[in-house]
């Protein structure tokens, strides 16, 4: 497993990450509702309307308690050229309420030594 974040930066092949939200008016760790709706996507450039990987809730992303784990493998990247990349995450509440949790920031593909990964 490759995988570094430096200032919102990704670096990775294959990775999990842990996200925790945090509820901006208490402060306190913020639980995702059954019905609410967390979202990964990256893409190629910003302005692409087309992500190249999309990662939600059950497929790609796992709840735990008030913690979620957005899982990465070898197979997700293998076809994705090497370089620079964007991603974002958005939260849809069960109400309708959307919020960007993660801004677009650049995310880093790179291959290590063999092509699964190890």
């Amino acid at each position: 497993m490759s995988f570094s974040v430096v200032q919102n930066r990704i670096r990775m092949d294959s990775a999990e990450i842990r996200l925790i939200i945090w509820d901006r008016v208490t402060g306190e760790h913020f639980t995702l509702g059954e019905r609410d709706e967390l979202t990964f996507t990256l893409k190629r450039c910003l302005t692409d309307e087309k992500p190249v990987l999309t990662k939600t809730l059950g497929q790609g992303i796992r709840r735990e308690g008030t913690e979620c784990f957005l899982v990465f493998w070898p197979d997700d990247t293998r076809r994705l050229p090497c370089g620079r990349y964007v991603y974002d995450a958005e939260l849809v509440r069960e109400n309708g309420y959307t919020d960007t949790l993660i801004l677009p920031r650049p995310f880093f593909l790179e291959r290590g030594v063999t092509d699964d990964g190890t």
